[in-house]
């Protein structure tokens, strides 16, 4: 039960971040990083990576990600 309810939670903030995405970048973050610390208590690999993927799309997007030469 308690992974049901984080995989529901996970995905309400996920909704969430994705509504926000394109009007405020940083409550998406915020939204993101939820979603992130519910997953890795409850041990949702899954979950995890795909929003770690998420958010490195985000910070991308904003211009703060730096190729190294």
């Amino acid at each position: 039960m308690v992974k049901l309810i984080g995989k529901e939670l996970i995905e309400i903030y996920l909704e969430k971040a994705e509504d926000l995405v394109k009007f405020d970048a940083q409550a998406a973050l915020k939204s993101y990083e939820s979603a992130l610390s519910i997953a890795q208590r409850s041990s949702e690999r899954e979950s995890e990576a795909r929003i770690s993927h998420k958010i490195g799309e985000l910070y991308y997007l904003g211009g703060e990600f730096q190729k190294s030469v």
